[in-house]
């Protein structure tokens, strides 16, 4: 089921889970009784973060629109990787996979006469 940006499961977990950053961030830097060393942490986590995620969102856009503008790109299939994270792929077996696929039916006759 398509749903429309605003409405979408991510944007409810995104609103729930986002305010729980800021608490811990706000209470570990400016509430008393925390370490410098785990402020420095703090800090470091929540920077490193938001690169990560600006440098993957402009990563992933900018791969996408190079297979766009790739007329000879292969077609490819979104599947589920075994993190779980989605992958792309191809639908036409590569020269490399074919090659695989035989050396191992090869293998296969061989070890069962």
């Amino acid at each position: 089921m398509k749903f429309p940006s605003a409405l979408a499961p991510v944007t409810g977990v995104t609103l729930a889970l986002v305010p729980l950053i800021y608490l811990v961030v706000i209470a570990v830097l400016f509430l008393p009784g925390y370490s410098e060393q785990l402020r420095t942490v703090v800090v470091t986590a929540v920077l490193s973060g938001l690169l990560g995620a600006i440098y993957g969102y402009w990563l992933d856009s900018s791969a996408k629109e190079a297979k766009k503008e790739s007329p000879d790109a292969p077609a490819t299939v979104t599947t589920t990787t075994t993190t779980g994270l989605p992958t792309d792929v191809p639908k036409v077996p590569t020269p490399a996979a074919v090659a695989q696929a035989e050396r191992v039916k090869e293998m296969m006759k061989r070890s069962n006469p």
